[in-house]
């Protein structure tokens, strides 16, 4: 059994994610030190004062130097930059993971600067919530929820199966998939839904948006995503794009059909419609 204890560990972007693994790691007993690595040192500073990290440095070359596991948690745009950054100062054997929704394209690239003495594991721990940033982490959000990894011909399986019980010792549990696979699914359950949340926000708000006032505890929880962050998420839709699109051509479909049940007064066949999506929306409760 591979000893999933890491000596020291850099977490570039410490936030919601980034930071909740670093208290996870420090609850497990499986860090012993955590370095944080982002723009703002202000961020830095205050999340040193909160014990979330023990040190931290603002430049990724230097803040990789000593990693025994790197960790990409900022926004995925940026992993590519940060990779090039760190490919030439990351020690022989160090471990590179980041923890991004959208796979595809952007980790082969990734698997490209970085160098042949270290590694690279793609993980997805799907756990998050509509509030970003560090105030709102917890070791808690991890456990119980699913992570996914997505190996290339290029992983290396000795590896992968650290990484995989380093998050499962966080109470995590495993999947495997492949990084196109990945894409797929989570354009379906994650990526898209966040668009349409947005959508019908500003769809229902248009040019008078005091009626949001008047909304109630549905219409809250449908759009409870769409106060996620529009950078982050904006970013996100746009790498797995392609995904997105074919997505949103079956969704306009779905609309035209009750547009024209609407249309043509035809209550039998909405009614149909909202019957499916009842019946397979519960199918969700009985899982």
């Amino acid at each position: 059994m591979p000893d999933i204890k890491f000596r020291n560990v850099t977490i570039f972007g410490v936030g919601l994610i980034g930071a909740s693994l670093a208290l996870a790691l420090k609850e497990n007993s499986l860090a012993d030190r955590i370095i944080g690595c982002g723009r703002s040192v202000g961020n830095l500073k205050r999340a040193l004062e909160e014990g979330i990290i023990d040190d931290y440095d603002p430049d990724p070359t230097t803040a990789a130097a000593e990693a025994d596991l790197a960790v990409l948690a900022t926004p995925v745009g940026v992993f590519p930059a940060i990779a090039e950054k760190i490919s030439n100062s990351l020690k022989e054997g160090a471990i590179v993971i980041d923890v991004g929704s959208v796979k595809g394209d952007l980790i082969r690239r990734i698997e490209s600067l970085l160098p042949e003495k270290a590694f690279f594991v793609s993980t997805h721990p799907v756990a998050g919530s509509d509030r970003s940033g560090f105030d709102s982490a917890s070791s808690d959000l991890l456990r119980g929820a699913l992570c996914i990894i997505t190996p290339t011909e290029l992983t290396d399986g000795r590896v992968m199966r650290k990484i995989a019980m380093m998050w499962e010792a966080l109470g995590m549990k495993v999947s495997l998939m492949s990084p196109e696979e990945h894409d797929r699914v989570m354009a379906s359950v994650s990526h898209f839904p966040h668009l349409a949340a947005y959508a019908l926000v500003n769809t229902i708000a248009g040019d008078e948006p005091e009626i949001l006032l008047f909304a109630g505890s549905g219409f809250r929880d449908t759009t409870r995503v769409a106060k996620s962050s529009p950078d982050m998420w904006a970013e996100i839709c746009m790498v797995n794009r392609k995904n997105l699109l074919s997505l949103l051509r079956d969704f306009q479909g779905e609309l035209a059909r009750m547009e024209e049940c609407l249309r043509e007064e035809n209550r039998e066949t909405l009614k149909f419609l909202l019957e499916r999506a009842a019946k397979r929306r519960l199918a969700m409760e009985e899982e």
